[in-house]
């Protein structure tokens, strides 16, 4: 019995060399410009169909599939549909119109990716993006995530590099290009781990986000982390939000381990847990609990005193002997505390000598001024807790009880125990 063997077919078009072992319109094409170095040499096409190494490239590879393309030298696609290998030394390994134009780039497969990145890796998914003139960037999969490129060419090509989303959905490193200065900033060694919708804004580097939706890394901060939760940001460099809700880490060095609505706003501030607590105050914390505030000593740039001179007066007992004792600690004017209440030095004179009494609204900025609360409320039961946020936000009856849809009347029921809210309220 006799034995056929089939040969792999060698495609010659003018000086071009190139191997093409099987099924129909495959092409390997060369421009007829004979002086010209155009000729496609040493390509493979494994089968498939209407597969194409384009001109002037060498060693590319197309294992097979349909409507693939390589377009520069030592490009591979290994297959699936409408893929094409445009940088030099990229890869489109499968699945579906990806496309790998920077230089030594990958796809995994997945469908519609773009890696316009040099030396960047998509490994699968669905409308990724890494961005041109960035590199050795990294997507893992997911949906739509997106590590941006300049948004112009600059005159030195140099975008976002090291950055890592391993996944889920339309989550962003971003980058910033100003043509008109030709400056701009870009995010490295980002990583964004999963979730839908994080951001790690330009100019952040070494910035992590474990996952959760919604998170903010700001611009031009450094080492800023964020593990997960929803709708949490941090605002300034070496700050941590441990997840939650709201939460914002906004000095360097704080700290907001979880619950919602925290601030940490002082330097090297922590607020462990709880819901709406705010430090101000620099190296201070709050453990958890509700609504609870530490202020900050030095919110207005003047610099504590410890020496008592003797004209403070002992057992303050109103408001204005308060402030008055404080503007003699801190050696300042009256002049000098009307800045900070940005207020007339009259009424700061009155609040003194107890001829008037600051308005509520004033009361924060009280609070803050002085580093203690002044206004004694017994917190221990509901109405207390009431009445101190609603002087802590210096919020008369009639102002809190518009902001939750009752009377003023109501507000004094609940704070002298009359009446309590309903659950709904609450």
């Amino acid at each position: 019995m006799q034995v056929m063997q089939h040969k792999p077919q060698v495609k010659e078009v003018g000086r071009s060399r190139a191997l093409r072992l099987g099924q129909c319109c495959n092409t390997v094409l060369s421009l007829t410009t004979p002086e010209a170095n155009d000729f496609a040499c040493f390509g493979v096409i494994g089968g498939g169909g209407c597969n194409t190494i384009s001109p002037a490239t060498n060693y590319n590879t197309i294992g097979g599939g349909f409507c693939n393309t390589t377009c520069s030298g030592y490009s591979t696609v290994g297959g699936g549909y409408g893929n094409t290998a445009s940088g030099a030394y990229s890869t489109a390994s499968g699945g579906y119109l990806n496309t790998a134009a920077g230089a030594q780039a990958a796809i995994g497969g997945g469908a519609a990716n773009v890696v316009a990145g040099d030396a960047s890796v998509v490994g699968g998914g669905l409308s990724n993006n890494i961005g041109c003139y960035s590199y050795a960037n990294v997507v893992a999969g997911g949906c739509c995530n997106y590590v941006c490129g300049w948004s112009a060419v600059p005159a030195a090509p140099l975008g976002n590099c090291y950055n890592a989303i391993g996944g889920g959905g339309c989550n962003t490193v971003s980058s910033f290009y100003n043509p008109a200065t030709a400056s701009g900033y870009y995010s490295c060694y980002g990583v964004v781990a999963g979730g839908c919708n994080n951001l790690i804004a330009a100019g952040n580097n070494f910035g992590t986000i474990g996952g959760g939706g919604n998170n903010f890394l700001n611009p031009c901060t450094n080492f800023g982390t964020i593990a997960g939760g929803f709708n949490n940001d941090t605002q300034n460099g070496f700050s941590t939000v441990g997840g939650g809700y709201m939460n914002s880490a906004s000095a360097a060095y704080s700290v907001v381990a979880g619950g919602g609505s925290n601030s940490a706003g002082g330097t090297g501030s922590v607020v462990v847990g709880g819901m709406g607590n705010s430090v101000s105050g620099n190296y201070s914390g709050i453990s958890s609990g509700l609504c609870n505030s530490i202020p900050a000593l030095a919110f207005f740039g003047i610099e504590l005193k410890t020496v008592r001179p003797s004209q403070t007066i002992e057992n303050p007992q109103v408001i204005g002997e308060h402030i008055k004792n404080r503007r003699l600690q801190l050696k300042l004017k009256q002049a000098d505390v009307a800045k900070v209440f940005e207020i007339c030095e009259d009424s700061i004179t009155g609040w003194e000598n107890g001829r008037s009494e600051p308005h509520i609204q004033f009361y924060p900025k009280i609070i803050q001024f002085l580093g203690y609360n002044p206004f004694p409320v017994n917190t221990e039961n509901l109405g207390g807790r009431i009445k101190n946020y609603r002087i802590t936000q210096g919020l008369s009856h009639k102002k809190f009880g518009q902001k939750i849809g009752v009377d003023a009347s109501t507000i004094s029921a609940w704070e002298e125990g009359k009446h309590k809210p309903t659950s709904k309220i609450i």
